[in-house]
């Protein structure tokens, strides 16, 4: 099935995949200030780097303060397997 014109978010720029495997309890961390921000993770960390870097904040806060609701763009956690090793559990 085609896509309709227009359907969809708008696009946020170009931009560049980062990837990190902070400790667990750091992790959950982020994930609930991302929440609380109405925001998903990638979104919220990259506002995090902004600010860390003296840069405006590419994506702001969700005006109705609840959790972000785009469950496409959502990071899902790796399901731990064995001792470093981690797979992406279905959706």
């Amino acid at each position: 099935m085609p896509a309709r014109p227009g359907a969809g978010r708008p696009s946020k720029g170009a931009r560049r995949l980062l990837t990190t495997r902070p400790p667990l309890d750091l992790a959950e961390e982020v994930m609930a200030a991302a929440e609380r921000q109405g925001l998903n993770w990638s979104d919220y960390i990259a506002n995090v780097l902004a600010e860390k870097h003296g840069r405006a904040c590419p994506t702001p806060p969700a005006s109705s303060g609840g959790p972000a609701t785009d469950d496409r763009l959502a990071v899902r956690p790796a399901a731990i397997t064995g001792p470093g090793k981690a797979e992406d559990p279905a959706p």
